[in-house]
This record gives structure tokens, C-alpha cells and sequence, in this order.
């Protein structure tokens, strides 16, 4: 989601919101925005961690974060649809298979 940069905010750091047990988490453990970006000149800000879905939203809409994960569309489309210029990165669909195998015969 990326309200802040398309308000035009300009600065040397990206402030990232996660929430425990997202995939955002092992980045901020690994410090893997930070290797990636250093080089670049930017810094990272992580905002956080957020209890659910719809905080992170928030934030970004109140520009407290640039950037939010999270693994729930609805309250994003919900923003989306009230009007707010949020933006999907990415869009993944996980479906795992619980012990369900095909027989070959």
C-alpha cells in the first residue's frame, strides 16, 4: 500500500508496518529491508507490530507507515471502495492441501 509516496512525501526513509507472525516479521528479524536498501541510500522504520488487518491499513491512511502487510484484502478493499488511494503490490492466494493425495490405479 503506498499512500505516503503518492503524496509525494520525500525523505531517506521508508517506514514499514508488520504485524507478528506475517512474513514482514523474518524481514525485520533478518534485517533483510535494511541489507537490501543501505546501498541506496534509504533507511528503514518499522511501525508496529499490529494486531490485525485493519491497523496497518490505518496507519498507512494516516501516514504514520508507507508501506503495510498484511494477509486480509477485505478491510483494504473496504478503504479502497470509501475512497482511499491505497495501492495492491501483490496479490497472493494460498491454498494448502491438507493430507489429500490422488491414487494412480
Amino acid at each position: 500500500m503506498l499512500p505516503g509516496f503518492a503524496l509525494g512525501r520525500t525523505t531517506d526513509t521508508v517506514r514499514v508496518g508488520w504485524g507478528k507472525g506475517s512474513i514482514t516479521q523474518i524481514a525485520l528479524q533478518r534485517g533483510e529491508f535494511e541489507k537490501n536498501l543501505r546501498d541506496k541510500g534509504i533507511k528503514v522504520e518499522w511501525v508496529g507490530p499490529f494486531p490485525n488487518h485493519a491497523p496497518p491499513i490505518q496507519a498507512v491512511m494516516g501516514g504514520s507507515a508507507d508501506f503495510g502487510f498484511w494477509g486480509s484484502t477485505t478491510p483494504a478493499l473496504a478503504a479502497i471502495l470509501a475512497g482511499s488511494p491505497l495501492v495492491f503490490t501483490q496479490f497472493l492466494v494460498h491454498a494448502p492441501v491438507h493430507g489429500h493425495h490422488r491414487e494412480e490405479g
